[in-house]
């Protein structure tokens, strides 16, 4: 469920674990949670940013693909 706030949709960004540059992208509110599984590899996943519209999210899934460390 898409959380929606003042008429505009918010999305969370969380990496995987097991692949840092395989970014997930996903609707909703965890209101806390830091941990999700993820859809492709199917174990946990961490939050980076939360609360963001679509395009923030877009745009911070380019940079992070950009700027991972390893």
């Amino acid at each position: 469920m898409a959380f929606h706030n003042n008429g505009r949709k918010y999305f969370h960004v969380v990496r995987c674990y097991k692949d840092e540059e395989h970014m997930i992208q996903t609707d909703g509110m965890w209101f806390g949670l830091d941990e999700k599984v993820c859809t492709k590899h199917r174990h946990l996943a961490t939050v980076l940013r939360s609360n963001m519209t679509l395009h923030d999210a877009q745009e911070y899934d380019k940079y992070m693909k950009g700027h991972i460390v390893g």
